[in-house]
């Protein structure tokens, strides 16, 4: 704090705008016993910064500073009283809002405070009466009916009565699209309540009001994301940062849904954006940008990315394992296997590190290196078919088909599908054993007729074999009637 005084003393000048500065004259008034007058509205500006920066005690002590100053003030009254309820003390919250209305607060504001203080003890019956003879024995401002039906929302909120949440929630901003609490509420609040669609035309009527919302923006991404609707997802959350650029839940929001589509340019620019605006202390989003490249094809510049992300965190085993990703793309493998092995030590429950180690073991011909990291994959997600596949294939290229058989077989118990069942008729043709190879063929082709080509790839002379040949007819025919 001190630090900060020095600067304004020297430079002689502040702005009672930056909390900053708001900090340094409470300290020459306060702490070094300095006559700086500081506004009421100051104060309360000080105690928000105070309390998102330092905790609850230090903004109870500047704003009794401040109601030692204003003894009159039911402003800082008030704000006492709300510190006091984040703090779970409803009696003396109680007292200072009886203070608030001596002093000309609104009998509305203490009421909505004084219910908020017995939710604060989980005393939702209580909390409900008061707001109930708000709403309902007083004319109140729009503003004013959109405050109580937030604080109803609160209550349902700890009763986890969801869908009477969102109506609350609803009737809130629609009184007041400027809620800003009430809109921070509303996209969790409509999953829960599974009111998706509806949430869709509410955020559209606030933003036709309130068009520069970035919250209302986000909630209306959100919606459209959890119904499969990714485009217009793409263009609220586009929206959301725009409207507030430092709105960093936004930005990689968009950046999620572009990697789901498989749009790493357009995810790429937002990066970029990000970076540009939060700046590049974020491990997540320059991990994500080495992604970009990497999947782009461009590994050099991905790992550029991902080395300055483990700068800041060399405890994030998904830089390790695309930094090995990306040697192994430059057949780099004894690098990729450095790598590998450096994102294992850190998680060593991920099937995919085991398996992207053993594929760089076998690369290098080291197949008795490879062969445990096959073992772990399966042992570790027995119901992925891939992991199953690639470890019968290793066996496969080794000529040990019986052992790939009896891979696919063990998996059989685990999981299924027919990339499965063309891999085991593969095995069975190998050999020999047309006939269960054949039957097995059948059922894959039942189940996935589009994805025969796996068999091609073990066996690509089968495409002329008369057996084969005439079951995909078969199967075609069956398809087209």
């Amino acid at each position: 704090m001190l630090e900060s005084t020095q600067h304004i003393t020297m430079n002689n000048t502040y702005n009672r705008n930056n909390p900053r500065d708001l900090l340094s004259l409470y300290d020459q008034q306060v702490k070094l016993g300095k006559e700086v007058k500081l506004r009421e509205i100051d104060f309360i500006k000080l105690t928000e910064y105070l309390n998102e920066e330092f905790g609850l005690k230090d903004a109870l002590e500047a704003v009794e500073s401040g109601i030692q100053k204003y003894r009159f003030s039911s402003r800082l009254y008030t704000r006492k009283a709300e510190l006091l309820i984040d703090k779970g003390d409803r009696d003396l919250a109680f007292d200072a809002l009886d203070r608030a209305e001596i002093f000309g607060q609104s009998f509305v504001k203490t009421d909505i405070l004084r219910a908020k203080a017995h939710l604060s003890k989980e005393e939702t019956t209580e909390a409900e009466a008061i707001l109930h003879e708000l709403r309902f024995a007083y004319h109140l401002s729009p503003v004013q009916l959109s405050e109580v039906y937030f604080t109803e929302a609160l209550v349902h909120k700890k009763l986890k009565s969801y869908d009477l949440m969102y109506e609350c929630l609803k009737q809130a901003v629609q009184e007041n699209a400027f809620n800003e609490a009430a809109l921070q509420e509303l996209y969790l609040t409509a999953y829960l309540a599974n009111q998706q669609e509806d949430s869709i035309l509410l955020h559209e009527a606030v933003l036709d009001e309130n068009p520069y919302s970035h919250t209302a923006w986000f909630n209306l991404a959100q919606a459209h994301f959890s119904l499969g609707d990714y485009e217009n997802a793409l263009d609220a959350f586009e929206y959301s940062f725009i409207a507030n650029e430092r709105f960093e839940p936004a930005y990689k929001e968009y950046i999620e849904v572009c990697f789901l589509t498989k749009s790493y340019d357009k995810a790429l620019l937002a990066m970029e954006e990000a970076l540009e605006v939060l700046g590049d202390y974020d491990e997540e989003l320059l991990l994500k940008a080495g992604q970009c490249h990497e999947y782009l094809g461009d590994t050099a510049k991905a790992k550029i990315y991902y080395y300055r992300a483990l700068e800041l965190n060399n405890w994030m085993d998904e830089i390790y394992f695309h930094i090995g990703e990306c040697y192994c793309k430059e057949e780099d493998y004894f690098s990729s296997i450095h790598f590998y092995k450096q994102a294992i030590n850190i998680d060593g429950l991920r099937e995919d590190y085991q398996l992207s180690l053993a594929q760089a073991y076998k690369k290098l011909g080291r197949y008795q290196k490879a062969l445990p990291h096959y073992q772990k994959a399966t042992e570790l997600g027995p119901e992925l078919c891939e992991s199953w596949i690639t470890y019968a294939e290793f066996l496969m290229n080794l000529d040990g088909d019986e052992e790939a058989l009896e891979v696919i077989e063990e998996a059989e118990f685990c999981t299924c599908g027919p990339e499965l069942d063309y891999c085991k008729a593969a095995i069975l043709f190998k050999l020999g054993r047309r006939k269960q190879a054949l039957d097995t063929m059948a059922d894959a082709l039942r189940d996935g007729f589009h994805l025969q080509e796996r068999f091609f790839d073990w066996l690509p002379d089968y495409r002329e074999d008369k057996d084969v040949k005439g079951i995909l007819r078969y199967f075609r025919a069956e398809l087209e009637f």
